[in-house]
Order: structure tokens, then C-alpha cells, then sequence
């Protein structure tokens, strides 16, 4: 899989300041020597000057548009939760979210749109598709390159050519997004593996290794079930039960099985996919929303394939005060600043457990990563042309 294939990505909304948050991840992934580009995907009420503020930091802007659950009754753990099911469009997270040129020859043609440099594993494809107005059908004439102008074309509602079954454009069709319709926009699903990161997370090391991972999975880090203030209501927390420790508390067999393993989405690792984006969608309509949003949805709908990985990756500052026995703290490598107060941009020591010298130290240690000045993406650009070097990202573009 080829570095442009990979990404990290958060999610913003609104006009609040999380944008700090925003920034501080862009610099500590810089800091980190990261090969591999953060998107920010951005709902259309994120301002135009946070905008300009993340691309100023080589972020790659995308804008989505907010996604609800049904209504119900549930009350969510905190009521901002309900946005966070938005996060939902990131299996739709495209490189190229194109609007395609579109020509008519006539009133009562069809509309071409056009494609080129569709790269599939090795191949690499020049495309023009054709798509039907009415009957929601796209031909795909493609070219690849150096195949001494061979064209081969393939009917997306049954993709062969010639009675063969042709995989390189098989695998190009499916990433059209059906059905279609006058000038409707045609998405290239680019990016094959990303890591979600909550934007109150901070990266002091790489942790690039961890998109080398087996396909097919998602990988995320297991969730405390100790806080009061946040699972009070949870059949775990009610008995006294914590996967982070369950031989501490047995659960009941009058409660039936242990529930699966339950991770905490505020870093995550997955595969962007058109037909799982459509899955994730069509089984939300029909899923009454609990309290922990699209988290609980997340845990439920991806616990067959769920792996779960170390905490390293995502320490969750709450564990270094339930769960010391389990921190590793010199081996930590990404810190989720997730407890109330812990935010380093509003951070005041007031709130329960933030008077701690550990957590003093981890918000100095996000603050001197956001305040340093040689971490902004203009200087460290500078550097790397100074160094003689180029890294080709696709850096600042802004599409919705």
C-alpha cells in the first residue's frame, strides 16, 4: 500500500475552540516525522477562519455534512454526542471528492465525466465513464498505461469484457458511487487505511508502524468502565465490573455472557469503503440510539471484526489514575486528553484529578508542542526544500 493510501484524520465542527485541538495534532504529528498526511473532515458550520487556520498547517480541509441518528427518547451521555455520529462520513473519506467536467452533446445525451491517473494497486487507469440519466447504469472505458493503447470497457451492472471478467476495472467500478443522475458528483474512494483521532489527542511519537496492520479489522484501544461520572448508568459500572481489570469483579452468570470488548472511538484505525459507509448508514436508521452515540453503534457494529490494541496508542488519562498498574507511561505514544478539565487549551487544574503532576505534565508537554513556532507547517516546508528534499502531499485543498 503506497503512502498516499494512508492518512490520518479528526472531525471538527462548529465555531468553538477545538480548532486548538485541531493544531495541536497537526504539530505533534509533524514533531512525530509522520510519512502520512491528517485530514480534517469539517462540518459547514466550521467558520472560514478556523478553515484557513488548519490549512495554513498543512491539514487536507474536507467538508461533510452532518449526520443524525433517529430520534428517541436516549439521553446522551453529554448532548454534543449526537453531532459525533457525523463522524460516520469518514468511511467515505476520499483524496479526490471530484466534481467531474461535464459535457453534453446534446439535450437528450447522456453526460460524460472525466477521469484520469485512477491508480489500482499496480495499474495505474485513465477513465471515461459514461453515465446513463435514467437508468442508473456507468460504462467505464479505461486505458491502462503503457498497454500500447489498449481500451477495454466494462458495464458497471455487469462487469466484463468481452465475457471476461476484467478485476482491475471491476474493482475501479465499484468505487462509483450509484445511483446516478444529471450532474451528480462522482466519488473515488482513494484513501485505503486511516487512523481517527479525536482532536483532543496529542501524538508524541510515530506511530506509522500501526497502518502496517492485517486488513480487515479495526483496531482501537479497550475503554474504562470506572469513572462514575461517565458510565454511572452502565450495567459494568453498576456491579463493579472494568475489562481493564476483570479479575478484579467476575461477571454474574444471572447477567448472562461477559458483553464483547468494548473499545473508546477517539482513536481508531479502519478501512474507508463505499459499500461499508452505505452499511454503517442504512443500519443506524434503523438502530435506537444509546447513550454513548456513535460509539456504542461503532462497538456494536464492528465487534466480529474488532482487535484490540495497546494503550499506547491511546491513553485515555483517566487510566492513570483507575488503572496505574496498566500504564506503561515511557512507552506511551499517543495521550487522549479526553477527562473533564483535561483539555490543555482550557485547562485550569480546578476540576477532580487535574491537580495531579502527571497531568500537569502531559498538558505542559501539549502546550510545547502547540507553542513551538518551528513545528508550523510554513517553517518545517521551508525546511525540508532546505534539506533538498521533496514529500508531495496534497496539502491545504479544500473540497465538499
Amino acid at each position: 500500500m503506497g503512502v498516499g493510501k494512508r492518512a490520518f484524520v479528526t472531525f471538527l465542527a462548529g465555531d468553538g475552540d477545538y480548532v486548538k485541538g485541531v493544531v495541536g495534532l497537526a504539530k505533534g504529528l509533524r514533531k512525530a516525522n509522520t510519512r502520512y498526511p491528517l485530514v480534517v473532515a469539517v462540518l459547514p458550520d466550521v467558520p472560514d477562519d478556523p478553515r484557513r487556520i488548519l490549512r495554513s498547517q498543512g491539514c487536507i480541509v474536507r467538508e461533510i455534512e452532518p449526520f443524525y441518528p433517529p430520534e428517541s427518547q436516549t439521553k446522551f451521555v453529554r448532548a454534543y454526542f449526537v453531532i459525533n455520529y457525523s463522524k460516520l462520513r469518514l468511511w467515505e473519506c476520499l483524496l479526490y471528492h471530484m466534481h467531474s467536467t461535464v459535457s453534453y452533446l446534446d439535450s437528450n445525451s447522456d453526460p460524460i465525466f472525466l477521469a484520469s491517473s485512477i491508480v489500482d494497486g499496480d495499474d495505474n487507469w485513465d477513465f471515461v465513464i459514461w453515465v446513463g440519466r435514467c437508468c442508473g447504469s456507468a460504462l467505464i472505458w479505461g486505458k491502462k498505461r503503457g498497454a500500447g493503447g489498449e481500451t477495454e470497457k466494462v458495464d458497471r451492472r455487469n462487469p466484463s469484457t468481452s465475457g471476461r471478467r476484467n478485476p482491475s476495472l471491476h474493482r475501479a467500478q465499484k468505487w462509483i458511487n450509484a445511483p446516478f443522475a444529471g450532474n451528480e458528483i462522482v466519488h473515488f474512494v482513494e484513501y485505503e487505511k486511516m487512523m481517527y483521532l479525536d482532536a483532543d489527542i496529542q501524538v508524541f511519537d510515530n506511530v506509522d508502524n500501526i497502518f502496517d496492520s492485517p486488513n480487515g479489522y479495526f483496531y482501537a484501544v479497550m475503554d474504562c468502565f470506572c469513572d462514575n461520572e461517565v458510565w454511572c448508568n452502565s450495567p459494568q459500572h453498576k456491579i463493579g465490573y472494568c475489562q481493564q481489570r476483570p479479575e478484579r469483579v467476575q461477571w454474574p452468570a444471572e447477567m448472562g455472557s461477559p458483553p464483547p470488548l468494548y473499545f473508546n472511538a477517539g482513536m481508531f484505525v479502519f478501512e474507508p469503503n463505499l459499500v461499508t459507509y452505505s452499511n454503517l448508514l442504512e443500519t443506524v436508521k434503523i438502530t435506537t440510539p444509546t447513550t454513548f452515540a456513535e460509539q456504542d453503534f461503532l462497538n456494536m457494529y464492528f465487534k466480529d471484526v474488532y482487535k484490540p490494541i495497546s494503550n499506547v496508542y491511546n491513553l485515555l488519562v483517566a487510566m492513570l489514575w483507575f488503572h496505574p498498574e496498566n500504564v506503561e507511561i515511557d512507552k506511551v505514544k499517543v495521550v487522549h486528553y479526553s477527562a473533564d478539565g483535561a483539555k490543555p487549551w482550557r485547562y485550569t487544574g480546578k476540576e477532580a484529578h487535574m491537580d495531579r503532576e502527571d497531568i500537569k505534565l502531559w498538558v505542559k508537554k501539549w502546550w510545547d508542542i502547540y507553542e513551538d513556532e518551528s513545528l508550523d507547517y510554513e517553517n518545517t516546508t521551508k525546511n525540508i526544500v532546505e534539506n533538498g528534499e521533496i514529500r508531495q502531499t496534497d496539502v491545504g485543498e479544500e473540497t465538499s
